[in-house]
């Protein structure tokens, strides 16, 4: 998945990104009474941007990483679309920058046919 695909109500959305930037995490009181660390970050792919929304611990990683996410949700805030990993959601650093976008040209450039 890319993320100029990405639908506000789309759920368990994987895809591979670049973390751009990170925000200070804050602490947040949800609305079911319990105080939650809040880390936002902007993520990248080949076709677009979008805010990343991490609750809890998971948010342990520095711009220019890529990481994996799994079963993410698409939400829209403040007319913004936002991915939410929530509670059924994965976060993982891929190793040694190993990013979608040099998996995917390499992909491409083995499914190229000359005429």
């Amino acid at each position: 998945m890319v993320i100029d695909n990405l639908r506000h109500g789309m759920k368990k959305v994987n895809l591979q990104a670049e973390v751009l930037a990170v925000e200070k995490p804050q602490l947040v009181h949800t609305q079911y009474g319990n105080n939650v660390m809040l880390t936002k970050a902007l993520i990248a792919d080949k076709s677009g941007q979008i805010k990343l929304s991490l609750w809890g611990d998971q948010a342990e990683f520095a711009v220019g990483n890529w990481v994996e996410i799994k079963h993410a949700t698409v939400q829209t805030f403040k007319g913004e679309r936002h991915l939410s990993l929530g509670k059924q959601g994965t976060f993982c650093i891929l190793p040694n920058g190993v990013g979608g976008l040099a998996q995917e040209e390499e992909q491409a450039s083995k499914n190229t046919v000359f005429a």
